[in-house]
């Protein structure tokens, strides 16, 4: 008979082990996909992104264009290109770095005169520093 009370207090004991282990487990498991979970969206999170804020063509003596950049992502831009199709050229202080959340203007002066009312199309490339290539395309009206 004493026999048997040994062997029972045994299985009790090899339950209340086994369920420590198995929560232990599971707590392990738990912490490995959450650490794989917050560095994959940290990574997904860093998007490079720039906008046209604002642009102007004015029209007078000597014709120019005025072209407001805004990087609206979460890394550094370099601003490498301003282009206005059919309209300018030689825009000044290029290429130009912004952080998140930084603007900058360019402006060019040797545009050509068009008429007031013509659309036309601005395209602003750069590069981020993940070397992701990055471009805001906008139109404006000649004033």
């Amino acid at each position: 008979m004493a026999g048997r009370r040994i062997n029972r207090s045994r299985a009790g004991l090899q339950t209340a082990v086994l369920a420590v282990l198995l929560v232990i487990i599971a707590i392990a498991l738990a912490s490995i996909v959450w650490l794989f979970a917050s560095t994959q969206t940290q990574s997904l999170a860093r998007s490079a992104k720039i906008d046209i804020i604002d642009a102007k063509y004015l029209l007078g003596t000597s014709p120019t264009a005025l072209v407001t950049v805004k990087n609206t992502g979460s890394v550094a831009v370099t601003i490498e290109n301003v282009e206005v199709l059919g309209g300018c050229s030689g825009f000044r202080t290029l290429p130009q770095s912004l952080n998140p959340g930084e603007t900058a203007a360019f402006t060019s002066t040797g545009c050509q005169a068009l008429s007031p009312g013509t659309k036309i199309t601005i395209i602003v490339q750069g590069v981020s520093i993940t070397n992701e290539p990055v471009r805001a395309v906008g139109q404006v009206v000649v004033m």
